[in-house]
């Protein structure tokens, strides 16, 4: 560059020389990093929304100069890459150029034996218990 001025437009690593026109024999080196592009987070079992089953692994694809979560309204102190409790989270990673990334998710538990099917099974048992007890007892039934 010759004292105008150049816009970088892509992200990278650059180099600049300048050179005065009144000390020829000296000359600066500037070296930097354009970054634009914020953090990425994806999560390991991918899905199209926000809600995943426990427990739920997921990555950021650089490295970060911040990175929390709040759960459910308070904030972890020492976060990990796997959330395993129920509820909500919201996770911040910002990357090293200042970028940041903000992803919200819920994290729903996996009842195996728990939900309709538990109810169904419990409803069975006390039916043929009470049909057990009243064939036991037959002999003492009086029908008016």
């Amino acid at each position: 560059m010759s004292g105008g001025g150049s816009f970088l437009l892509k992200d990278g690593s650059y180099e600049i020389w300048y050179e005065s026109p009144a000390y020829p024999q000296k000359q600066y080196k500037f070296s930097f990093t354009r970054d634009t592009q914020p953090p990425g987070i994806k999560f390991k079992n991918q899905n199209a929304g926000n809600t995943y089953e426990s427990p739920a692994e997921f990555q950021v694809n650089e490295p970060l100069r911040d990175f929390y979560i709040i759960y459910n309204g308070m904030r972890l102190d020492d976060p990990s890459f796997v959330l395993e409790a129920e509820g909500n989270y919201y996770i911040v990673a910002v990357d090293q150029a200042g970028n940041q990334s903000e992803v919200l998710v819920r994290i729903k538990e996996n009842h195996l034996l728990w939900g309709n099917l538990w109810i169904i099974v419990i409803i069975i048992l006390l039916a043929v218990s009470i049909g057990f007890v009243l064939y036991s007892r037959r002999k003492n039934i009086r029908i008016l």
